[in-house]
């Protein structure tokens, strides 16, 4: 499922440009008997002049609001 969220631009050194990105999110199978929460795989679409850390700080973003 494809979703959409505003997200700081990394690229803005003041913090205060917003960027819109979608992404497909897949969660891993739980396992509650031991408390486990499967990883949550991003599938980011974004930017392409955007660096490598640049889009890592966006996952984080993102992995921060499906916490």
């Amino acid at each position: 499922m494809t979703h959409r969220m505003l997200v700081l631009d990394p690229r803005d050194p003041d913090e205060w440009d917003r960027i819109e990105v979608e992404y497909d999110a897949r969660r891993e199978r739980d396992d509650p008997s031991v408390g486990y929460r499967g990883p949550l795989h991003i599938k980011l679409d974004a930017p392409r002049d955007l660096t490598a850390a640049q889009l890592a700080d966006i996952e984080q973003q993102i992995l921060a609001r499906h916490l």
